[in-house]
C-alpha cells in the first residue's frame, strides 16, 4: 500500500471546527485552546497545501471557496471516523453524566435496574455540570440537562418539568407555625449556590411577598440543603421531584400549596450523531419509561 501524505492531524481539527463554526474563538473553546492556536493551526495547514482556506476580515473569518470544498470533504471523512467509532464502542461502557443533585436524588436510586436490563453495556457515571458543546460532539454520550431545550446539535427528550416549593421538617413545623408565605420571615432560608435564584424567583412569584433574606445559610449543593431542612435547620426551596421521598416518608413538608414553575425541565441530551447507537437507544427506551412511571404517579412534577 503506498504511504499516505496527510496533513498534520492537530491542524486538520482545528481547520473542521473553525469552518463548522465560523468563528477562531468558538473552535477554541470545543478544542479547549487558545483561538491564537487555531489559527497557528489553520496557517500550517494553509502552507501545507499551499492555499488560503479562508479570507479574514478584521475579527471574521470566511471560508474561501476552496476553504469551502476541503470542508466538505473533511466534514465527511470525520462523520465516517465518528460512526466507526461509534460502532466499535458499541458494548462498551456508556458514559452518562448530569447534575449532582439529579444524580443522587433520582437517577442514581433507578440505574440498578437499568444495569440489571442491560448487563453488557457498563456505565461511567460523573457529575460535573455537562457542557452542551461536549454532549453535541459526543464527547459525552448522555447527559441529563436542565433548561428549556433549545440547544443546537443534541436530540432532546423532556423527562418533567422543574417545580419548586419551600420545605421544613416536622420539627420546625410544630415550633414554628408556617400558615402563609409571610411566615417565612420567621425562619433561616436555605440556599444553595448551585440554584442560587430559586428562593427569590419563588419569593417573586407570590404576589405581594417580601421576604428579607437575614439569618439565611448557603450550602454548595441543593442536597445539602435539603439535608440540612430535614435537620430542622430551616426551609429549603426544593425541587419537587427531587424531594420526593423525603414528602413521601414525612421527613419534609411542604407548608404551602403555592408552587413556581419557569418553563424549565429536565432533558435527556445526546449528540445526534449517536441517535443510532444500540446503548443509547437502550438507555433512552429505559430513562423514559421510568419518567412516565414517575409522572404518573406524581403529577408531572406538579
Amino acid at each position: 500500500m503506498s504511504r499516505r501524505y496527510l496533513p498534520p492531524l492537530n491542524a486538520l481539527r482545528a481547520f473542521e471546527a473553525a469552518a463548522r463554526h465560523g468563528s477562531f474563538t468558538k473552535a477554541a473553546n470545543e478544542l479547549c485552546v487558545t483561538p491564537g492556536a487555531v489559527s497557528r493551526q489553520v496557517q500550517v495547514l494553509e502552507e501545507h497545501l499551499g492555499t488560503a482556506l479562508f479570507t479574514r476580515m478584521n475579527r471574521e473569518v470566511v471560508l474561501s471557496p476552496q476553504g469551502q470544498r476541503y470542508r466538505e470533504a473533511l466534514s465527511a471523512a470525520f462523520d465516517q471516523i465518528n460512526a466507526s467509532t461509534t460502532s466499535l464502542k458499541s458494548g462498551r461502557e456508556l458514559h452518562i453524566s448530569t447534575y449532582l443533585t439529579f444524580g443522587m436524588r433520582w437517577l442514581v436510586p433507578r440505574l440498578p435496574a437499568f444495569m440489571q436490563q442491560n448487563p453488557k453495556y457498563p456505565i461511567t457515571f460523573t457529575t460535573t455540570p455537562p457542557n452542551i458543546n461536549d454532549v453535541s460532539s459526543g464527547t459525552i454520550e448522555v447527559a441529563i440537562l436542565m433548561g428549556k431545550g433549545d440547544w443546537p446539535g443534541v436530540d432532546i427528550h423532556p423527562l418533567f418539568p422543574v417545580v419548586t416549593e419551600p420545605v421544613v421538617s416536622p420539627d420546625l413545623l410544630a415550633r414554628i407555625p408556617l400558615k402563609t408565605p409571610d411566615d417565612l420571615a420567621k425562619v433561616p432560608l436555605l440556599h444553595s449556590s448551585a440554584r442560587p435564584d430559586d428562593w427569590a424567583d419563588w419569593i417573586a412569584s407570590v404576589p405581594n411577598l417580601s421576604i428579607p433574606q437575614c439569618g439565611s445559610a448557603m450550602f454548595e449543593s441543593s442536597s445539602l440543603a435539603f439535608e440540612a431542612a430535614v435537620h430542622g435547620m430551616g426551609a429549603a426551596i426544593g425541587q419537587r421531584a427531587l424531594i420526593v421521598r423525603e414528602l413521601d416518608s414525612g421527613k419534609l413538608i411542604a407548608p404551602f400549596q403555592h408552587r413556581h414553575s419557569d418553563g424549565t425541565q429536565f432533558y435527556l441530551t445526546y449528540s445526534r450523531k449517536l441517535a443510532g447507537d444500540e446503548r443509547i437507544k437502550r438507555f433512552r427506551k429505559w430513562i423514559l419509561a421510568e419518567a412516565a412511571s414517575f409522572n404518573e404517579r406524581h403529577g408531572d412534577g406538579d
